[in-house]
């Protein structure tokens, strides 16, 4: 399959984000097959709404496999997708991981935020 010229990660991030809103595992992970299939390239976005899914149903495996795995795309990420991550490891009951995460931050220069910091905090 090619990519159909009205395709775009825009279009995939909306799709991810209602499949996040609905709490739709299988939905997502369709919707990720789907972009892999038509060769959509997932942006910061993309991993920032799937850390938040994942984050949200309480699973830290693949929370950690999804951070892991779109290393191009977290070093395009903005305090706003780390702030998704940082969420759903205290989520998940991660506090150590989320410290890592907020120290990788600051080790590399990038800009934290309030949010970042009350989000550790209720952790």
């Amino acid at each position: 399959d090619s990519q159909p010229r009205d395709v775009d990660e825009v279009l995939f991030n909306a799709l991810l984000d209602i499949s996040c809103r609905l709490r739709d595992l299988s939905w997502t992970e369709a919707t990720v097959k789907r972009m892999q299939e038509l060769s959509v390239k997932p942006s910061p976005v993309t991993l920032g709404i799937l850390v938040k899914t994942y984050g949200q149903a309480g699973d830290i495996q693949k929370v950690l496999q999804v951070w892991s795995e779109m290393d191009e795309q977290r070093r395009g990420a903005n305090a706003v997708t780390y702030g998704c991550m940082i969420d759903a490891c205290v989520k998940c009951g991660r506090l150590d991981v989320a410290l890592e995460i907020f120290a990788d931050m600051k080790e590399e220069g990038r800009h934290k935020n309030t949010v970042l910091y009350t989000t550790l905090i209720k952790g």
